[in-house]
C-alpha cells in the first residue's frame, strides 16, 4: 500500500522490527522448490492480488540477459561477444565473460544451473573462448582442404572471412613440435586435422626436404654433388642455387647440425675454394712444364692433381661444372692446345 508493489530490499525491516525483505524470498524458495515448506493456493492468490513478483533479482537479471543473448545470436549466428560489448542496456560482452569464468571455476551454481547452460548451448554458447576459435579456424581449414584438396597453405592466406588461416595452420605444426607457447594440441585435434591432410612439416621443411631428394638423385645419377649453378631438375627444383645456399648457410653457422650431417653423408662439398685450390696446382704445372698434360700419378702438396684434372675434364664434357669452374679449364685446356 505504501509502495504500490512488492519490490522489497533485501534488507528492509518494519517499523514494528519484522525482517520483510528476507521473508519475502520465502515463498519465492518454496515455490521454486529450493527450500522445504507447503504455500496453498490461498497463500500464492493472496501474494498474487499485492503484486508478488516470483522471480528473485538474479532471476529477473538472468532474463533480462538472456534475451539480449538471443537477440544477438539471431543477429550474428553466434556467441562470440566482444568484451566490451553492450545494447538495450545490457553489458552482454561483460556477462557472457563471467559465465564461462564461473563455469570454467565451477562457481555460481545455483545461478547457472544445467537448464540455463543447456539454454545458452541452444543459442552458440561455447565455453572456451579459446575452443571457439579453434573449431572456426578449423572449418576454415576444412573448406580450403576441400577446395584445394590439401592443406599446404601459404603463411599469408587469409580466406574471404578475414581468418589468417596461413598463420593459424603454421601455428599448430608448431605447437604439435614445441616450438611454440600455448596449450599442445589434443590428440582429438591431431586426429581431425590429419582427416583433411595436415602436413605436420613445416613449409620451410618440405622445402628443404624437396631439395635435399633431388640433391640425392643428382648424386645417384652423377656420383657427385658438384651441381652447376644453373641446374634445374626436371621436376622444376633449381638444384645449383639450392647447393650454394647450403654452403652459405654452413659457412654462416646457421645450418642445423642434422642437414649438415644427412648432406655429409651424400658427400656435399662445402668448400669450393678446394676446387680452386686444385686448379691452381693444375696450372702452376702447366708454368713449370708448358702443356696440361698432367700424368694422372702426379701428386704436389698432397693432392693426386692430374686424376683430379682428369676428372673435371670428364666432368666438363658432361655439362656438371659452374660456369665459372668450365671457363677457367677451358682457357687452361685452350692455351695448353695452342702451345
Amino acid at each position: 500500500e505504501e509502495n504500490g508493489d512488492l519490490e522489497v530490499p533485501a534488507r528492509f525491516v518494519t517499523a514494528g522490527g519484522f525482517s520483510l525483505g528476507r521473508w519475502i524470498y520465502n515463498p519465492r524458495y518454496i515455490r521454486k522448490g529450493v527450500v522445504e515448506g507447503a504455500l496453498t493456493e490461498r497463500q500464492t492468490a493472496l501474494l498474487d492480488a499485492i503484486g508478488m513478483r516470483w522471480h528473485t533479482g538474479p532471476d529477473v537479471g538472468w532474463e533480462r540477459n538472456f534475451a539480449a543473448a538471443e537477440r544477438y545470436y539471431r543477429a550474428n549466428g553466434n556467441l562470440d561477444v566482444p568484451a566490451k560489448y553492450a545494447a538495450d542496456g545490457v553489458a552482454l560482452g561483460r556477462w557472457i565473460g563471467n559465465l564461462r569464468t564461473w563455469e570454467k571455476a565451477g562457481a555460481h551454481r545455483k545461478y547457472l544451473t544445467k537448464e540455463r547452460k543447456a539454454q545458452l548451448e541452444a543459442i552458440g554458447m561455447v565455453w572456451s573462448r579459446l575452443d571457439y576459435l579453434w573449431e572456426r579456424n578449423y572449418r576454415a581449414a576444412a573448406v580450403y582442404f576441400q577446395t584445394n584438396r590439401n592443406l599446404d597453405v601459404p603463411s599469408r592466406y587469409v580466406d574471404s572471412d578475414g581468418i589468417r588461416l596461413g598463420e593459424w595452420v603454421g601455428r599448430m605444426r608448431r605447437l604439435r613440435q614445441g616450438l611454440a607457447k600455448g596449450a599442445p594440441l589434443s590428440d582429438e585435434q591431431i586426429r581431425r586435422l590429419d582427416e583433411i591432410g595436415m602436413v605436420w612439416i613445416m613449409r620451410t621443411d618440405s622445402a628443404w626436404e624437396k631439395g635435399f631428394a633431388a640433391a640425392c638423385g643428382y648424386r645417384a645419377r652423377f656420383g657427385n654433388l658438384l651441381v652447376p649453378s644453373s641446374c634445374v631438375t626436371d621436376d622444376g627444383v633449381k638444384l645449383g642455387a639450392w647447393i650454394q645456399r647450403q654452403r652459405l648457410q654452413y659457412k654462416k653457422g646457421s645450418l642445423s647440425e642434422e642437414r649438415i650431417r644427412r648432406l655429409e653423408e651424400v658427400e656435399m662439398v662445402w668448400d669450393t675454394h678446394a676446387w680452386m685450390r686444385r686448379f691452381s696446382l693444375a696450372e702452376q704445372y702447366y708454368r713449370e712444364h708448358g702443356t696440361a698434360d698432367i700424368p694422372q700419378n702426379y701428386v704436389a702438396e698432397g693432392c693426386w692433381v692430374g686424376k683430379w684434372l682428369a676428372v673435371q675434364r670428364r666432368l666438363r664434357k658432361e655439362g656438371r661444372l659452374t660456369c665459372e669452374q668450365d671457363r677457367l679449364l677451358a682457357a687452361l685446356d685452350g692455351v695448353s692446345h695452342a702451345v
